[in-house]
């Protein structure tokens, strides 16, 4: 879609282009404002993460970590391993694997 007639491109003051279609172009590289909804939620979650903290965690719930992003290679007894070389000893890890080809998801 063309820019309206009139529009000046602010990366290189000409007219005729978008500025996101400009080579001079440079995204801003400083954080956006977060939304008030997104500053009320992250508030929200670091007023539940302090009552956590105060808790002694005692039940399997509290203890649970998901992990994303895994290689697909990854098995039970390597994430294991791994998580105790880290973290401690572990009680139990299941990795969900496709059905077909039996690779971590």
């Amino acid at each position: 879609k063309a820019p309206p007639e009139g529009y000046v491109c602010n990366a290189c003051k000409q007219k005729g282009h978008w500025v996101y279609d400009c080579s001079k172009y440079q995204p801003s590289k400083k954080a956006k404002k977060p939304t008030k909804s997104e500053t009320s939620s992250t508030q929200a979650n670091k007023k539940t993460a302090a009552k956590q903290a105060e808790q002694p965690s005692t039940s399997v719930e509290n203890n649970k970590v998901f992990i994303r992003g895994l290689p697909f290679d990854t098995t039970q007894v390597s994430l294991k391993k791994k998580m105790e070389e880290k973290a401690g000893p572990v009680k139990f890890v299941n990795v969900i694997t496709f059905e077909d080809s039996k690779r971590c998801k």
